[in-house]
């Protein structure tokens, strides 16, 4: 697990690592976090050809389950999202190389009361 602080320097990091290691999962705690990292993100990737999906809560579960049918590199989302397309098999957590929590403390609470040790087992 990668621990960064919050700010661009660590989103260009995991923008970094991604190019050179593969697909990175980025919880994060709210939706409001995860549209401004993802848009983040895409800014610093947009020269190399780097696939990020955002998916939250509060949005069409089915456009999400379509847009995990094609290649994505970084994963931005929200530990409740990002469980509930684990366990319907859509998202597989497997073929990650890295995950990334952003907002550490709010993350883990969260991801403790979803059940991280579920999404621990999905990424295996």
């Amino acid at each position: 697990m990668c621990l960064c602080r919050v700010g661009s320097v660590s989103k260009a990091l995991i923008v970094s690592v991604l190019y050179l290691c593969g697909t990175v999962l980025l919880l994060v705690p709210t939706r409001e976090l995860a549209l401004q990292t993802s848009q983040v993100c895409k800014e610093l990737a947009k020269h190399l050809n780097i696939q990020i999906m955002v998916t939250t809560g509060g949005t069409g579960l089915r456009d999400d389950i379509m847009r995990l049918y094609q290649p994505v590199h970084l994963l931005v989302g929200t530990p409740g999202r990002v469980l509930d397309l684990a366990n319907k098999g859509v998202c597989n957590l497997r073929e990650c190389a890295m995950l990334v929590m952003d907002e550490v403390r709010a993350g883990l609470f969260i991801a403790q009361s979803l059940g991280l040790s579920c999404l621990c087992y999905s990424l295996g």
